[in-house]
C-alpha cells in the first residue's frame, strides 16, 4: 500500500512538473496598435519598431502591413523591447536599443542576433545605404557597417563624436548627418564618414531630426519647422509656411513632401511654398512611402488618438490603421461579461474580443483608464459605462452605439453596486440611483480632494480606495465612510478582491495586503515592496499583475509564483472560465489557460548572469512621482547609483555597495522633488552608463 501511495504521488508530481513545462503564455493579436518609432522595409517585408518608453519589440510584415507577427528574439532584458529605430538592406535588418545594442537579422527577420555596438550609448539613428547600414548615437558619435565586409561597427569621424545623432542620409556620393542638444548639428561627408563638414544649420533651428533632397532641393525638419537649400546648406531659406511643428520625419511620394510632426501630417509639391497639414488626428514618430502609399507610425494624441501603424493611398485625405497583428498598445483596465473580454487602452479606445483574443473590435475612440487602472469599466442593469478624457460614455447595446455625457466630473472608474451605480473621480465619489442620467457627490468622511481609483464590496460593506490616500469603508451604502488603513503602508491602493471571508488589496509600492477583520486590520500578504496593478481571485486561487508579470497564489496570500514572462508589466488580470488575460504596458493584451496559469511557473528573471552590463530605460518615463530603474551586473563588485539634476548636483544616491552578478531592480521615488528633467548614472566597476528621466507632476 505504502508503494501505491508513493508511486501516486510519484505520478501526480510528474504531471505537475510536466504541465507546468508545457504553460505558455501568449500575446493575442490586439488591441492593435501601440507607440511606434520607426518604419522600414527591404522591398519585400516591413519592419516597424515599437519603443520610445517601454516598447513591445519588432513586428514583421510579408504583405505590406495588413497583417504584422511579432518577432522572435532572446529578451534580455527590457530594453531588449524598446526598439528606438530600424532599417534595412536586402536581406541584413538593425534595430537599435538603448545601452549601445542592436538586434541584427541576416535573413529578413526571421532569426535576430544581439550585437554591441561599441559603447554604452543609446542606438537613436539607423540608416542603410546600399550595403552600408549607419547608426548614431545619443552621446557617442556614429559608427557604420557593410554588409559581407566588416566584421563590427566601426567608429565614422571623430567630428561627430560626443553627439546625440538623429539621422542619416545618403545623396549620391554624399552622406548627411544630423543632430540634437548641440552645436553644430549637421554635418556632410563625401567619403562615407571617413571625413566630416559642417554645415551651418538654419538660423533659429538648432536641433535637426529628419532631412532628404527631393527636386534637387536640401530639405531638413527641425524644431521649429522645415528648411530646404538650393546650395547643399551652404544657404537656406526662410521657414516654409504652414507648418509650425517638429519635422520628426520625412518621405517623397508621387511627387508631394511628407513631413510627420507631433501634431499630425503635412505634406507639400517638390518645390512648393507652404505645406498642408493633412491630418491632426495623431502624432507621428516616423514616416515611410511605398508604392501602396504613405505609412506613418503614430505615437497617438492622448487621449483620442489612433496609434500604430497607419497607412494613407490618397495623399493623406483618409488614413486606415494597419495594425493586425501589431499589439504594443498599453492597456489599463480589463472587464469580462459573459463570454466578451473588454479592454481599455491609453491611446487608443475600448476594444472587445469575443474570441479569446483572436480578433479585437474598437468600440469607442475616447474610451480612457485614467489612472484608474484594472477598475475603469462597470455593467449595471444592461448598460455600459466608461470613463473618456471629457467625461463618460454608455452603451446600452453591448458596445455597438456610444452616448457621451458630462456627469459634471471627469470619472475614473465606475461600480455597479445593488441598484447605484457608483463613480470615482478626482475629488471623491458620486452616486447615481437612476442608472447614470444623475449624480449626487457622497464624500462625507473622506479627505479632501480625494483621488478615487476604484471600488470593492465585502458582505455588507463598501470601500473606496484611493490614488494616495489609501482604503475608506462604508457600512451605509456610500453615504458616509471611514478610514481603514491601519497596518496598510502603502498609500496607493490600485486594485480589490475577495476570496472567502478575506479581502486583498494591490498596491503601488507595497505589494499585496490582506485583511481578515473587514477591512480593520492590513497585513503584507507577498510581492513585498512591489508595485501591483491590479489582483482577482477565481476559485481558490488569486492572481496579481504588478511590474514582474502575472504571479498566482494558492495558500490565500503566503506564498507567490510568477506565472507570466517577466516582461509583461501587467496592469490588469482579468479570469474567464477557461483563460486568464494580462493587459500589458505597450504589451496589448496575453492568454493562458486557466489551468496552466495555476499549475505552470515562469522563468524567473535573473536566474542567470547576464553577458554584459547594462543600464535600461527607466519606467514609466516621465514618471510621477516614482519609477523603476533596471540594471544588470556580468560580475560581481561596487555599484554606485545616483540621481543628479541638470545642474550636476547629486540629488539622491540610490545604491552604494557591493552587488553580486545578476539583474537588478530599483524603485526611485521623486516626491520630495520638482518637475524637471534628472540624470541617473550607474557604476559598476569600470562600466560606466548615464540615462535621462523627466519627472511630470
Amino acid at each position: 500500500m505504502k508503494l501505491i501511495r508513493f508511486s501516486i504521488k510519484l505520478f501526480f508530481t510528474f504531471v505537475l512538473m510536466f504541465s507546468a513545462a508545457m504553460s505558455q503564455w501568449t500575446q493575442t493579436n490586439g488591441p492593435g496598435g501601440g507607440g511606434i518609432s520607426a518604419i522600414a522595409s527591404n522591398g519585400t517585408y516591413m519592419y516597424a519598431a515599437s519603443g520610445g518608453g517601454y516598447g513591445s519589440g519588432i513586428y514583421v510584415s510579408k504583405d505590406n502591413g495588413l497583417t504584422w507577427k511579432a518577432a522572435d528574439y532572446t529578451v534580455n532584458s527590457r530594453d531588449d523591447k524598446n526598439i528606438l529605430c530600424i532599417a534595412a538592406s536586402g536581406a541584413s535588418v538593425a534595430a537599435g536599443l538603448p545601452g549601445g545594442w542592436l538586434l541584427m537579422s541576416t535573413d529578413s527577420g526571421a532569426t535576430w542576433t544581439h550585437v554591441y555596438i561599441g559603447r554604452s550609448d543609446d542606438v537613436t539613428a539607423l540608416y542603410a545605404s546600399g550595403n552600408t547600414f549607419y547608426a548614431g548615437t545619443n552621446s557617442g558619435g556614429g559608427f557604420s557597417w557593410t554588409i559581407g565586409v566588416s566584421s563590427g561597427w566601426n567608429s565614422l569621424g571623430t567630428a561627430i563624436n560626443n553627439e546625440h545623432l538623429t539621422a542619416f542620409y545618403a545623396n549620391g556620393s554624399t552622406l548627411y548627418a544630423s543632430a540634437i542638444y548641440g552645436y553644430p548639428s549637421f554635418w556632410s561627408s563625401p567619403d562615407s564618414g571617413a571625413t566630416w563638414t559642417t554645415i551651418t544649420a538654419p538660423s533659429g533651428a538648432s536641433n535637426i531630426y529628419s532631412m532628404g533632397v527631393f527636386g534637387g532641393l536640401l530639405y531638413v525638419g527641425t524644431n521649429n519647422g522645415v528648411f530646404s537649400s538650393t546650395n547643399n546648406g551652404t544657404n537656406w531659406s526662410a521657414k516654409i509656411s504652414g507648418m509650425s511643428d517638429v519635422g520628426i520625419s520625412m518621405c517623397l511620394s508621387a511627387g508631394k513632401i511628407y513631413v510627420a510632426g507631433y501634431n499630425g501630417v503635412y505634406s507639400m509639391a517638390t518645390g512648393g511654398t507652404s505645406f498642408t497639414q493633412v491630418s491632426s488626428a495623431f502624432g507621428c514618430s516616423t514616416i515611410f512611402s511605398s508604392a501602396t502609399g504613405v505609412f506613418v507610425g503614430s505615437t497617438g494624441t492622448y487621449p483620442s488618438g489612433p496609434t500604430g501603424v497607419l497607412l494613407s493611398t490618397d495623399g493623406g485625405t483618409t488614413w486606415k490603421d494597419r495594425n493586425s497583428g501589431l499589439a504594443g498598445t498599453t492597456v489599463e483596465a480589463m472587464m469580462v461579461n459573459g463570454s466578451t473580454v473588454y479592454a481599455t487602452t491609453k491611446t487608443a479606445g475600448l476594444f472587445s474580443t469575443t474570441d479569446n483574443g483572436t480578433t479585437w473590435t474598437l468600440l469607442n475612440m475616447n474610451v480612457t483608464g485614467n489612472d484608474a487602472l484594472a477598475n475603469a469599466l462597470a455593467i449595471h442593469s444592461g448598460k455600459f459605462f466608461a470613463p473618456t478624457s471629457n467625461g463618460m460614455t454608455t452603451s446600452t447595446d453591448g458596445g455597438t452605439t456610444w452616448v457621451p455625457s458630462s456627469p459634471g466630473f471627469t470619472p475614473q472608474a465606475f461600480f455597479a453596486y445593488g441598484s447605484k451605480v457608483l463613480a470615482g473621480n478626482f475629488s471623491g465619489v458620486s452616486i447615481s440611483t437612476d442608472n447614470g442620467t444623475s449624480w449626487t457627490a457622497s464624500n462625507t468622511g473622506l479627505p479632501g480632494s480625494a483621488n478615487t481609483n476604484g471600488f470593492g464590496v465585502h458582505g455588507s460593506n463598501l470601500f473606496v480606495f484611493l490614488y494616495s490616500q489609501g482604503i475608506y469603508v462604508s457600512t451605509d451604502s456610500g453615504a458616509t465612510w471611514t478610514s481603514a488603513n491601519t497596518g496598510l503602508s502603502s498609500s496607493r491602493v490600485r486594485s480589490f478582491t475577495t476570496l472567502g471571508s478575506m479581502i486583498f488589496v494591490a498596491t503601488d509600492g507595497g505589494g499585496i495586503y490582506k485583511s481578515t477583520d473587514d477591512g480593520a486590520n492590513w497585513q503584507a500578504s507577498g510581492i513585498s515592496g512591489g508595485n501591483c496593478w491590479s489582483i482577482t481571485s477565481s476559485g481558490t486561487t488569486l492572481y496579481a499583475g504588478s511590474n514582474d508579470g502575472v504571479s498566482v497564489s494558492h495558500d490565500s496570500g503566503a506564498t507567490w509564483n510568477q506565472t507570466s514572462p517577466w516582461q509583461i508589466i501587467t496592469n490588469a488580470v482579468v479570469v474567464t472560465s477557461t483563460n486568464v488575460f494580462a493587459g500589458g504596458l505597450d504589451a496589448g493584451v496575453w492568454r493562458v489557460g486557466q489551468t496552466d496559469a495555476i499549475l505552470g511557473v515562469a522563468d524567473q528573471k535573473g536566474s542567470k548572469v547576464p553577458a554584459a552590463f547594462r543600464l535600461m530605460q527607466n519606467y514609466p518615463n516621465p514618471f510621477n512621482p516614482s519609477a523603476t530603474i533596471e540594471y544588470s551586473l556580468a560580475a560581481r563588485g561596487p555599484v554606485t547609483l545616483k540621481i543628479f539634476n541638470v545642474l550636476g548636483e547629486n540629488v539622491r544616491t540610490l545604491v552604494n555597495e557591493v552587488q553580486g552578478a545578476g539583474n537588478k531592480t530599483v524603485k526611485f521615488d521623486g516626491a520630495n522633488l520638482s518637475s524637471g528633467v534628472y540624470f541617473y548614472r550607474l557604476q559598476a566597476g569600470s562600466f560606466v552608463s548615464m540615462k535621462k528621466m523627466v519627472l511630470m507632476k
